[in-house]
């Protein structure tokens, strides 16, 4: 690599002619690049992300920038790319829009992203946090609060596969091999197996593990069940851990993706099965002092902007007193 990684500015890493080249075609060598430079240094990790922000078209936190300087960046890129490359010329970049193919694994406040030896990169966010991250083949995964995802960054674009702990929202990309056929995608958890060749949907391995689809098919394998099931967009798939059954049913996706806005949306809901939601969100543990409250069924949405406002949120709901005592919420008779 002729690039020595020494930027000190945004423009600086928007200029250099390795990232602009990784930006529009991607690969493994360029891959371990930017991941070894952005872990020399945490200011690196942040410039990288504000440039990767920048060129997806999504919207950081700093002054807007002229659309001057889109076109003039836009000229670079397709001058860089003709010069390089002049077989492959495609015109991909749009301020308004995403590029594909982008690996970014930022460290970012509240994500722990390292690579293991052996080249095994892992992914964590902690309790009362979500954050979105960017595969090798640019698919986008959304990691709920206290969630582990572990892929292989090697040949990742050939052997899609991804370990996952926890819950994702998860949009995966389209990938031909040269022969034509779709390159699958693999989420592996304790207890399913997730095969999808381009779609989006949800996964979840907390107590009992469940997909939820949203778009495309997925193939959704129960190793303990002996079951293979072919989804079908706005179905559910639930592993019942302890009765060694599995559940299928049709339902709202949105309701099971309404955590990557901060909410959780609950139908009919017993109150106990409300409080195991938010333990594993906030890492809180819930008591419900009065046996007949657990069965009580909810209905409502809960923002989970912080505690405080959940236990509000519960006692107006509830009726009865919800309160934060040595660690543990509980429910019941009390005074707030």
């Amino acid at each position: 690599m002729d690039n020595n990684g020494d930027f000190s500015r945004l423009d600086e890493l928007l200029n250099d002619p390795l990232f602009i080249e990784w930006i529009n075609h991607p690969n493994e060598q360029l891959d371990e690049h930017w991941q070894e430079w952005q872990q020399q240094d945490p200011a690196n990790a942040t410039l990288l992300e504000q440039a990767v922000l920048l060129v997806r078209g999504l919207t950081p936190a700093n002054p807007p920038v002229p659309e001057a300087f889109y076109q003039q960046l836009q000229s670079r890129i397709d001058t860089t790319i003709r010069a390089q490359q002049p077989a492959r010329v495609r015109r991909l970049f749009t301020p308004a829009r995403s590029i594909a193919a982008i690996l970014i694994g930022l460290a970012l406040a509240g994500l722990l992203y390292f690579l293991l030896p052996g080249k095994q990169m892992i992914i964590t966010t902690p309790y009362a946090q979500t954050k979105t991250v960017w595969l090798p083949d640019s698919s986008a995964v959304t990691l709920n609060a206290n969630t582990t995802l572990e892929y292989s960054p090697s040949g990742f674009r050939n052997n899609r596969k991804v370990t996952l702990t926890g819950e994702a929202f998860f949009n995966v990309r389209h990938i031909d091999r040269q022969d034509g056929q779709r390159i699958p995608f693999v989420v592996q958890t304790k207890d399913l197996k997730v095969e999808v060749l381009g779609t989006t949907f949800n996964v979840k391995d907390i107590h009992n593990a469940s997909v939820v689809l949203q778009s495309g098919k997925v193939q959704v394998t129960i190793p303990k069940a002996q079951q293979t099931l072919l989804m079908q967009p706005g179905e559910l798939v639930r592993f019942v851990k302890e009765q060694g059954i599995t559940e299928r049913k049709k339902v709202s996706a949105d309701l099971y993706t309404a955590w990557m806005k901060g909410l959780y949306v609950f139908e009919n809901t017993t109150l106990e099965t409300v409080c195991h939601h938010l333990e594993d969100y906030f890492g809180t543990p819930y008591k419900i002092e009065v046996a007949s409250l657990k069965t009580v069924k909810f209905s409502g949405t809960i923002e989970l902007a912080n505690e405080e406002t959940v236990i509000r949120t519960l006692a107006n709901l509830l009726q009865t007193s919800v309160r934060k005592q040595n660690n543990t919420i509980i429910i019941g008779p009390g005074s707030n």
